[in-house]
């Protein structure tokens, strides 16, 4: 072979030899580029499921705190019982304060700021010191209906009775003692809305700690 070609093979071969590292280093480079940008975004990735969990707790917090906030308590400003009532619905009270002073609380559906609608559920509150016993005594002429069924339940924490009253408008009353004072709710008609209604009462009802 003559000089020519050796040189001419040995310059071929350093130039493959040369491009070969060449281009082994640049992918190498092209590979580490790559590997950097792939954890930049398994990092973007993590942020944004991190973002989306704070933002997740954030609104579970949001959302229990309106729910604390809303809760409809009435509680009397004179007598210092409370109870809850259902959403919509306010206390409009008549409170009259010869002899014994009384509360005569209506549950009233809110219809606007303003305006209310009976909802034929009203609470009679007082300190009459009145026993469970004495109080319906005479509940057969108080109702104005026939006594259809008496049942035990408890309003409060306390013992108390209810009285489902037949005759021409169809209902209950129901009546507890705790103490000095004395609870009356009436509700006519027996209906779905007005169950609502004495259901919260019955459950959240809290007589006065004094």
């Amino acid at each position: 072979m003559s000089t020519f070609w050796k040189i001419f093979i040995t310059v071929i071969v350093s130039i493959a030899i040369a491009g070969g590292g060449t281009f082994y280093l640049m992918q190498r480079q092209v590979d580490s580029i790559r590997n950097d940008n792939l954890a930049k975004i398994d990092d973007l990735n993590k942020q944004i499921i991190d973002v989306n969990k704070q933002l997740a707790d954030a609104k579970k917090t949001t959302t229990a705190a309106t729910t604390t906030t809303t809760v409809n308590v009435y509680t009397h400003p004179k007598l210092k019982y409370s109870v809850t009532l259902p959403a919509g619905y306010a206390g409009v009270d008549y409170f009259d304060c010869e002899g014994t002073c009384t509360s005569y609380l209506t549950i009233a559906k809110k219809i606007s700021d303003s305006s209310y609608y009976d909802s034929d559920v009203k609470l009679t509150f007082n300190a009459a010191g009145k026993t469970l016993d004495q109080m319906v005594t005479n509940i057969g002429t108080d109702v104005g209906g026939d006594i259809m069924m008496i049942s035990d339940v408890v309003i409060g924490g306390v013992s108390a009775k209810k009285y489902e009253i037949g005759g021409f408008a169809h209902g209950f009353d129901y009546f507890a003692a705790s103490g000095k004072y004395n609870l009356y709710i009436k509700q006519y008609p027996d209906n779905d809305a007005n169950q609502k209604v004495v259901d919260s009462i019955l459950s959240t009802f809290k007589f006065p700690t004094n």
